[in-house]
């Protein structure tokens, strides 16, 4: 059973009290259809609540408003909420038209057998970003994953069955990235982007395209075969007599494979390739075959790493795809057999998968409405934010879809030097006003005024005896 009531902005204070009187009629549906077929105009908005608001105490678990009104709400709530700002960690905020198509394309999360594979993907985007070597992926914090854009890309593909708003995503991840003044990452956005939309075109997550669809066709088709036949080398990589001639090198002693790469990277280095999507991947998949099913030997990729950012992406990838030769299971998603992926793949993929509810209470600590309302203001967007780990910050990007954010502290010492520069500006300030007097008494013909301070009350008369 759901409760909602609809309000107004004059009546909101009032629903938030859990005051549910006159016009604030508090109302019960048993599913979200019902209570969607409420007009709403453009002052209106509902709050939906998934358990009793006067036995809970809590606010909405959603606010659905108009079609264009969200982001008028979202500036409204800010400024006018700021006893539980950030409102949109206890309240989602979604328009009717949004809150329908989501509704309908939502579903138990699942990667169609790939889990695997794109926590190997997360992973592989952790170290392009980072730069650390791979051994850093047994000791590195949680939200390092959850901050990349792969990681946030199939969520979306996870939670939803058609998501349809990979550009909107993508977007979303860069601007909060630049509202929040993160460091700039050693792997573009665009260059992520690219390969996650290789994979899901490949993987048929959706009926839309994704954000950025690779321009070369060799790579969808290799991805394609992979994903169908892991255990298998790709036939139209297959078909490059370079790659073929090193590819056969890799089924002996793991040393020779190492040698058998590398000099392939070599030639890479003398002579660049004219198509260099399709090199990354080659140069991914065969670094994944010196030790199928783990992500032990980055090193090698280091010379090229520049010149093929993606190459550390693809090997993730593939790493995740598991030990053909040890008949793993990686598709399946079944136990350990076949992979030796860094724990961290583990809470990748438990993220990754976590079930969760539109009427549900959000699972951040702002929205990406919220954080760009805050941002027009000026001021630090995240000073005073009551988040769940400290020095992070968990930003929904679309419902169900987040990705975590450094908060920047300030650097030591910068508190003392502001206040020491605002004395001195008030110092300044002072002088020029004693100036400025001076000089209007000269113009003025007044007499200065006496130095002693009056006294801002008259004096009180002495009581007769």
């Amino acid at each position: 059973m759901l409760y909602f009531c609809l309000t107004n902005r004059r009546d909101f204070g009032d629903v938030v009290a859990g005051e549910f009187t006159g016009r604030n009629l508090l109302k019960t549906a048993p599913e979200l259809e019902e209570i969607l077929e409420h007009p709403l105009r453009d002052l209106a908005l509902l709050a939906v609540w998934s358990q009793k608001p006067q036995e809970t105490g809590q606010l909405p678990n959603l606010l659905v408003c108009a079609d264009g009104t969200d982001q008028d709400w979202a500036a409204w709530l800010t400024t006018f909420g700021v006893k539980f700002r950030p409102f949109s960690a206890y309240s989602r905020l979604m328009t009717v038209s949004e809150l329908r198509r989501f509704k309908k394309a939502s579903r138990v999360p699942t990667l169609n057998g790939l889990t695997w594979a794109v926590a190997g993907l997360v992973l592989g985007e952790v170290l392009a970003a980072s730069g650390l070597p791979d051994r850093a992926l047994d000791t590195i914090p949680a939200a390092a994953f959850a901050s990349t854009l792969s990681f946030a890309v199939f969520r979306a593909a996870a939670a939803y069955s058609d998501f349809g708003h990979w550009s909107q995503l993508v977007f979303s991840w860069e601007e909060v990235r630049k509202a929040t003044r993160q460091r700039t990452r050693a792997i573009g956005g665009e260059v992520v982007a690219e390969v996650c939309a290789a994979i899901i075109d490949a993987g048929g997550f959706g009926n839309e395209r994704s954000a950025k669809v690779s321009s070369d066709a060799t790579v969808r088709f290799a991805c394609s075969e992979l994903l169908r036949s892991p255990d298998r080398v790709p036939s139209i990589l297959a078909e490059e007599p370079h790659f073929a001639s090193v590819e056969s090198r890799m089924h002996g002693a793991r040393e020779d494979r190492v040698v058998a790469v590398n000099e392939f990277a070599r030639s890479i280095l003398m002579a660049p390739a004219t198509r260099p999507e399709v090199t990354s991947l080659m140069l991914g998949y065969l670094v994944s075959r010196i030790a199928p099913g783990t992500i032990r030997h980055l090193t090698v990729l280091a010379p090229v790493a520049s010149l093929y950012p993606s190459a550390i992406l693809w090997y993730g990838f593939c790493a995740g795809l598991g030990n053909a030769e040890g008949g793993g299971l990686a598709r399946v998603g079944v136990g350990r057999a076949g992979i030796d992926l860094p724990a961290g793949a583990r809470r990748i993929a438990r993220d990754l998968l976590r079930a969760d509810s539109l009427v549900g209470a959000p699972a951040c600590d702002i929205s990406y409405l919220e954080l760009m309302a805050l941002s027009r203001t000026g001021g630090r967007e995240l000073e005073g934010l009551t988040t769940l780990t400290a020095g992070t910050v968990i930003v929904e990007l679309a419902p169900g879809v987040c990705s975590a954010l450094n908060v920047l502290r300030p650097a030591a010492g910068e508190e003392p030097v502001r206040a020491a520069r605002e004395k001195e500006i008030l110092a300044t300030i002072g002088e020029s006003i004693e100036r400025l007097r001076r000089a209007y008494i000269e113009l003025a013909g007044n007499e200065p005024p006496e130095r002693e301070q009056r006294s801002l009350f008259s004096a009180k008369r002495k009581r007769r005896a």
